[in-house]
């Protein structure tokens, strides 16, 4: 097989991984907003597992801890569109860096909350 096709083989698996990886993100942030963090934990477990190597695994691995250790104990007794709201913070976050931290994280979700 030449290089040139080797080359297009490995670009192809890299795109459906990332298609993968962004179906696993928005079908986890949305069982984190309906508050089934269980499940959303396990889908991010079932996916660190299937892509080891993947660090978008990880960070959805640690960020659903995160949310379930951190944020839903906060945010849990605000409407819906205050938690979409910390949730859309959250994922922010979540992209811009994979290790996520609650120092980081907390200060920008309490700046939206009400008082």
């Amino acid at each position: 097989m030449s290089r040139w096709k080797q080359y297009q083989i490995k670009k192809q698996q890299k795109l459906k991984l990332k298609k993968k990886s962004r179906k696993t993100e928005a079908k986890i942030a949305e069982l984190l907003l309906a508050g089934e963090t269980e499940k959303a934990l396990e889908i991010a477990k079932t996916f660190l597992i299937k892509h080891p190597t993947n660090v978008r695994g990880w960070a959805y691995k640690r960020g659903v801890e995160l949310w379930i250790k951190h944020i839903e104990p906060i945010v849990s007794k605000y409407p819906v569109d205050i938690r979409l709201s910390a949730l859309k913070i959250f994922r922010e976050e979540w992209k811009k860096d994979p290790r996520l931290k609650p120092e980081i994280v907390l200060p920008k979700i309490n700046a939206v909350l009400p008082s």
